[in-house]
């Protein structure tokens, strides 16, 4: 297990987690201007909350990545097990330390800890669908797409969660279409594991 945990990169990637699920909430107030197609604005608001849990997952995608598979079918499917248990702690890790954050700071707004969760959610889906190495590519379309088309006459859609300012029940989504997507990713690397380590 220590060998596991030493090819995944966990004692880097637990702290990094931390440390900016802390400072996801320090950056809380703040937005970027960006083009979107809605009638009557050139640029919309994306805040950095939506930017900041993104770098995370895709950073841990791609350290992840790295993980060479084991040799044997066995123990590679373990190893996919295990390397989608510790992004999950990974991702554990940085909405507790915002959530921490927040309660330290009198801050209620858990839209970083959402979408921290809601693109490792994502990140597994491509996973499954395109391999470990591309992977992390399927987060940053999501939200380029959710932000350039999400708002219409001025008001964010549904589905381009990771713009709006989150709410109990789109926590627990972003937990619910994770764990889906995590036995989705475990399933695709025990089935077809050439695939799922492409």
């Amino acid at each position: 297990m220590s060998l596991f945990l030493r090819s995944v990169r966990f004692t880097i990637t637990a702290p990094a987690a931390l440390l900016l699920g802390a400072l996801s909430v320090v950056a809380a107030g703040g937005y970027i201007g960006i083009p979107v197609i809605d009638s009557g604005r050139a640029f919309g608001e994306l805040p950095y909350t939506a930017l900041l849990p993104l770098a995370f997952v895709i950073v841990i995608g791609a350290i992840e990545a790295r993980a060479a598979p084991l040799e044997a079918a066995a123990s590679a499917r373990r190893h996919a097990v295990l390397l989608t248990l510790v992004i999950c702690a990974n991702a554990a890790l940085y909405a507790i330390a915002d959530c921490a954050t927040l309660a330290a700071t009198g801050g209620i707004d858990l839209a970083a800890a959402r979408n921290a969760i809601g693109y490792t959610g994502l990140l597994f889906i491509g996973q499954a669908v395109l391999g470990l190495k591309r992977a992390p590519i399927v987060p940053a379309i999501y939200l380029i797409v959710a932000t350039v088309f999400g708002r219409i006459h001025g008001v964010i859609q549904p589905w381009a969660w990771p713009a709006t300012p989150a709410a109990g029940p789109d926590v627990l989504a972003a937990l619910i279409m994770t764990a889906v997507a995590a036995m989705m990713a475990c399933g695709c690397a025990r089935y077809f594991p050439a695939r799922f380590y492409a």
